[in-house]
């Protein structure tokens, strides 16, 4: 079997984590930067030639939704992602800035779009919906916390509203009181990447995601 991991750079730090310290005899694990479009295999050597693309990295709610509507419309995408038997997807740290239950309302919006429609066209794939990583108390406000907070649940319940999709909440694993703890913080305050410790703590919960399958 092959899983395809779609992710930005905690992403990368998660996958890569996994990576090296895991092995599963029975799946390939690939992943795709959507920061800089490059399709990595179990081996971690870049695919060359994929037709994998996200335009400008854009991995919010409404560019995966558009993602996924090119994969629905575009022979080459799809091509590509009928391989894969188990497709997961993450949207970055900055989808958790939210200001209004109007931005909320659009990222559930795009997800019952052709994010939906996607996963609902393909029964047979198994996908695995991962909620964006908490922020920085710094770079966060009490009601954006909430909102995100917010969020993590609501992509939970959509999840087992599909019958091919499991729920992988990064957010809880990764959050105290919805912002990035200090124990899971880098050393430089604007950093808001999981530090070693949130990243161990994030694969070892990404890896038992996938085994229960």
């Amino acid at each position: 079997m092959k899983l395809l991991f779609i992710h930005r750079s905690v992403g990368q730090q998660i996958i890569d984590c996994v990576r090296t310290n895991q092995s599963f005899s029975e799946l390939e694990l690939y992943d795709f930067n959507a920061n800089n479009n490059n399709l990595t295999d179990s081996t971690r050597s870049i695919t060359k030639g994929s037709p994998l693309s996200v335009l400008s990295g854009d991995t919010s709610p409404s560019g995966l939704a558009r993602f996924f509507q090119k994969a629905s419309t575009e022979g080459p995408i799809s091509e590509c992602l009928i391989e894969f038997d188990i497709i997961a997807f993450k949207s970055c740290y900055s989808a958790n800035n939210i200001h209004s239950k109007d931005q909320l309302a659009s990222y559930k919006k795009a997800y019952r779009g052709s994010i939906a429609a996607y996963i609902a066209n393909h029964p047979k794939k198994i996908f695995i919906i991962t909620s964006p990583p908490p922020r920085r108390s710094l770079f966060t406000s009490k009601k954006s916390r909430l909102l995100a907070k917010e969020y993590s649940i609501w992509l939970g319940a959509f999840a087992q509203t599909m019958l091919n999709c499991t729920y992988f909440n990064l957010f809880d694993v990764l959050s105290d009181k919805n912002v990035l703890p200090k124990k899971f913080c880098r050393h430089l305050p604007w950093d808001q990447h999981p530090n070693r410790r949130g990243t161990q703590t994030a694969a070892d919960c990404l890896t038992q995601t996938i085994k229960e399958l």
